[in-house]
């Protein structure tokens, strides 16, 4: 149930050690087939379809595996979680932004968002973000992770400054 969605964030140079500051990616080869797709052509539908295998497991891979991803961030850029005041992450797979809100140290940081689009892919931070722009939440905030999951299973991370 993906959403037919895309999302764009337009930057511009920033002051210096504000703005997007460091960035990380990790892939977890061991969970490549936990998560495959490919483009089947429908003849009932006279069109090309995503067909999606996922294992039932995958949320618990990709949760793991974005624990993992964050503490290495932290440690390689010398901060704490406590340094943290919020996350924005990947609203895919369904239920990550709920899994990761139940880690401790992640608990009320975590951006939950209310709609119900379907699965966003990799638009969800962007439409996270969209919704929380205006709030006191994000504008109390400093220090924000961007923490992206998908398939691989790769995680990338950002640490945005104001």
């Amino acid at each position: 149930n993906y959403a037919p969605i895309a999302a764009a964030l337009i930057l511009t140079t920033g002051e210096k050690e504000k703005g997007f500051v460091n960035f990380r990616s990790e892939t977890y080869l061991e969970y490549k087939d936990d998560f495959k797709g490919q483009l089947v052509f429908s003849e009932t539908k006279q069109k090309s379809m995503i067909t999606i295998d996922q294992t039932e497991t995958y949320l618990d891979a990709c949760l793991a595996c974005t624990e993992d991803s964050i503490k290495k961030f932290l440690e390689a850029n010398e901060i704490s979680l406590n340094d943290i005041d919020l996350i924005i992450p990947s609203q895919t797979p369904h239920g990550l932004p709920e899994a990761l809100n139940q880690i401790p140290g992640l608990k009320d940081k975590t951006v939950m968002t209310d709609f119900e689009l379907g699965e966003l892919h990799t638009a969800g931070p962007a439409f996270a973000l969209e919704q929380i722009w205006n709030s006191q939440l994000f504008t109390s905030a400093q220090n924000i992770l961007f923490v992206t999951v998908s398939a691989g299973i790769t995680t990338a991370i950002a640490l945005y400054r104001k």
